[in-house]
C-alpha cells in the first residue's frame, strides 16, 4: 500500500501542522480586528461572496461547506 511506502517520523519528532495556527484564539482575534479596520479585508470578503454568487447564479440549488478557516 501507498501508506507503506510513506517513511515515518521518528517518535522524537514532535509534529505541528500549521492549520493549527489557524484556529488559536489569537488568529480569530487578529483577522477579526483586521476585518474591522480594513476596508480591503472587507472588501476581499465581499469580492469572493460575490464570485461565489455569480458563478453558480444558473443553478436552483447550492451547497457551500464554510470550513471556518478565518
Amino acid at each position: 500500500m501507498l501508506y507503506s511506502q510513506i517513511e515515518q517520523p521518528s517518535s522524537s519528532v514532535v509534529l505541528h501542522h500549521p492549520f493549527a495556527e489557524l484556529c488559536s484564539i489569537e488568529h480569530l482575534a487578529a483577522t477579526q480586528m483586521l476585518y474591522e479596520l480594513s476596508p480591503y479585508f472587507k472588501h476581499a470578503f465581499f469580492a469572493a461572496n460575490l464570485t461565489i454568487l455569480q458563478a453558480t447564479r444558473d443553478y436552483p440549488r447550492i451547497h457551500i461547506l464554510d470550513f471556518d478557516l478565518g
